[in-house]
């Protein structure tokens, strides 16, 4: 099985339809701690096993993943899945409710929808834009979904 349409039927759509900032933290920017934390909320969030996150990291860095990167992305699926009364981990793009919700623990209020001044942030940028970086991202990302096994 292809790696990325396995990925894609577990998060809830396909990248195309992601936030673009994931995107860009996938293919481009360089692995900070923050874009770790970001990736592996959204990706831990959509319900993607650690290992399916740990491939797909790898490969969208174009194997070029820091080990450092893995193992922060590990160490947070680990404490998110240890941690079941934790609640406000983080916030996360939802996939299937298309809003920002709350990253809780197993026992804490699942969704719960992430508000700024008391609204529902409902919204956010998806895909890839139109920059030539972005076209050039794309086309990486169809080489990886037609090429990459699981």
């Amino acid at each position: 099985m292809l790696l990325i349409p396995l990925v894609e039927q577990i998060v809830g759509g396909p990248m195309p339809l992601w936030p673009q900032v994931t995107l860009q933290f996938l293919f481009y920017f360089p692995p900070t701690s923050f874009s770790a934390v970001s990736i592996a909320s959204f990706l831990f969030g959509n319900g993607l096993p650690c290992s399916l996150a740990l491939r797909l990291v790898h490969k969208c860095h174009d194997g070029g993943a820091t080990d450092e990167l893995l193992q922060l992305i590990r160490s947070l699926y680990n404490k998110w899945n240890t941690s079941p009364d934790g609640t406000h981990f983080t916030v996360y793009w939802d996939m299937r409710l298309q809003q920002f919700i709350w990253l809780n623990g197993s026992n804490g209020l699942h969704p719960e929808f992430f508000t700024h001044l008391g609204r529902p942030c409902n919204d956010t940028v998806t895909g890839f834009s139109s920059t030539p970086r972005d076209q050039l991202r794309s086309s990486r990302l169809f080489h990886i979904r037609h090429t990459v096994l699981y």
